[in-house]
């Protein structure tokens, strides 16, 4: 062997050292779960298999769990927010006279002329 090519397969191998041992195979995988772990991968890792296999088995362990509660926390509070800019129909007082002078308090829908 010349020089260059122990060289190049000096690089190589430095390069490619892990590549045997990062490799995992996987077979019998039911094809729904398949395709429920692909769409995973796609959504939350762009396609990276295997980091989205390291985001379950994190999950799984219980790894993040503090993230998972902020999460929990924010899908909370973004109800909470959610429910108090669209109100369902409030009901306010409204006040009529009637034709003797006597006022009368109801409660209406906001914004309603015939409550």
């Amino acid at each position: 062997m010349t020089e260059q090519t122990e060289e190049i397969k000096e690089i190589k191998d430095r390069v490619f050292k892990h590549s045997k041992s990062d490799k995992l195979e996987i077979n019998r995988v039911p094809t729904p779960t398949l395709n429920i772990f692909k769409e995973f991968s796609n959504e939350e890792c762009s396609g990276d298999y295997g980091m989205a296999l390291k985001v379950l088995v994190d999950e799984h362990l219980g790894i993040q769990p503090a993230f998972n509660q902020i999460t929990s926390v924010l899908d909370e509070f973004q109800v909470r927010i959610t429910h108090l800019e669209n109100p369902q129909e409030e009901k306010k007082m409204k006040e009529v006279t009637t034709l003797s002078g006597k006022k009368i308090k109801y409660k209406g829908k906001d914004g309603g002329e015939n409550d």
